[in-house]
């Protein structure tokens, strides 16, 4: 099975796209979920939160992260083309 992932927070120009095989859907929801801190704008800067430090709303914006963010099953020939 092939699959994109898309991690996103919904900022224009700070979408990652990752093109992977993988077993099953168990194995798909796996690799989206323990990658998804490792985007490389999981951990936001002042450019997308007023005050880095506030616990509330680095919460509301990785649950903007996570909103934004998934992964959906391609075809093997999109997969090739990409990865």
């Amino acid at each position: 099975m092939y699959i994109k992932i898309v991690y996103s927070n919904g900022f224009c120009g700070c979408d990652e796209e990752h093109f992977l095989e993988v077993d099953d859907i168990e194995d798909a929801e796996a690799r989206f979920s323990d990658g998804i801190e490792y985007y490389g704008f999981f951990w936001p800067d002042t450019r997308f939160v007023d005050d880095e430090e506030d616990e509330e709303e680095l919460a509301s914006y990785h649950d903007g992260v996570y909103d934004y963010s998934y992964w959906e099953e391609i075809t093997k020939e999109e997969y090739e083309e990409n990865a």
